[in-house]
């Protein structure tokens, strides 16, 4: 059996998903209703086995995965409700769990995901690094804002997608506006090149999660890390604990720039992944 959760429930589940949680701010901004988030289980009253689809692409598994009754109805979910929703856009889709569910996630999928590590860095308040700005004349950092974004004279490339990224997981750009942060490296004050962004905040805003991008032919030139720098001072002035990091273990370049800034290596999490058209479970 399996039972969606209503928004006054999901604290019914902050034990069940608790491990995960320690790692995994996005979740945790489900749990404390602040970020879009479904939230299925087995058993409303005692949950063993539980779901959170987040937003687009982000997936948590938690619980017992031996409830073949709860597996066999997530998966007909996953092929009739959500996946149908979906869009090109989307592309990839990412699981996230407890160690014992990654044999049930290749069932669900049919065996059409693949198994990987995520990396995940932290840098705390007491670690910190002091930071000069190297930046030429020619680059700016911004506030992204509601007055940014519709600023006309601001050119910004499609790869960079600010509005696509601050407004993901069925959040609305206004909602960012009002909860979390970015900043952008602006090219000559028009071309915008690069920016850093709050992706998740606790509610008692002890621990924030950021992303960052740089358009292709501006990288290599320190603009990621001198726009870290500065998102991260800002993390500290609004009384931010722990800041972390998260990225794939191939991503070298990710991971170098978390730890040019001070970001210490925490833990390999496991994970699954796949194309979301590709590895939609037939159900």
């Amino acid at each position: 059996m399996l039972h969606e959760l209503e928004e006054n429930e999901f604290y019914q589940v902050k034990k069940l998903f608790s491990s995960l949680a320690e790692h995994q701010l996005m979740l945790v901004s489900v749990l404390e209703g602040n970020q879009y988030g479904r939230i299925f289980v087995d058993d409303k009253e005692n949950p063993g086995s539980g779901f959170v689809h987040l937003g687009k692409v982000f997936f948590f598994f938690a619980g017992s995965s031996k409830n073949n009754e709860f597996n066999c109805d997530l998966k007909e979910i996953l092929g009739n409700d959500i996946f149908p929703n979906y869009k090109e856009d989307y592309k990839y889709i990412f699981m996230f769990y407890e160690q014992e569910w990654r044999d049930a996630i290749k069932d669900i999928f049919d065996g059409k995901v693949s198994t990987g590590e995520e990396v995940y860095h932290t840098l705390s308040r007491n670690e910190r690094k002091e930071w000069n700005s190297t930046l030429s004349q020619d680059f700016s950092i911004k506030r992204v804002n509601r007055e940014f974004i519709e600023n006309k004279s601001n050119e910004i490339p499609e790869e960079i997608r600010i509005e696509w990224w601050l407004s993901d997981n069925k959040n609305s750009l206004d909602e960012f506006y009002n909860r979390r942060f970015a900043f952008a490296v602006v090219y000559q004050e028009k071309l915008v090149v690069g920016f850093c962004y709050c992706s998740y905040i606790s509610n008692n805003l002890s621990r924030c999660d950021l992303g960052i991008t740089t358009k292709s032919d501006f990288q290599r030139k320190g603009l990621g890390k001198n726009l870290l720098f500065h998102t991260l001072e800002h993390c500290w002035e609004l009384g931010v604990n722990t800041v972390e990091w998260h990225t794939t273990e191939d991503n070298i370049a990710s991971i170098k720039l978390a730890e040019s800034a001070g970001f210490k290596f925490n833990r390999k999490l496991p994970m699954c992944f796949g194309n979301w058209e590709l590895s939609r479970p037939n159900s």
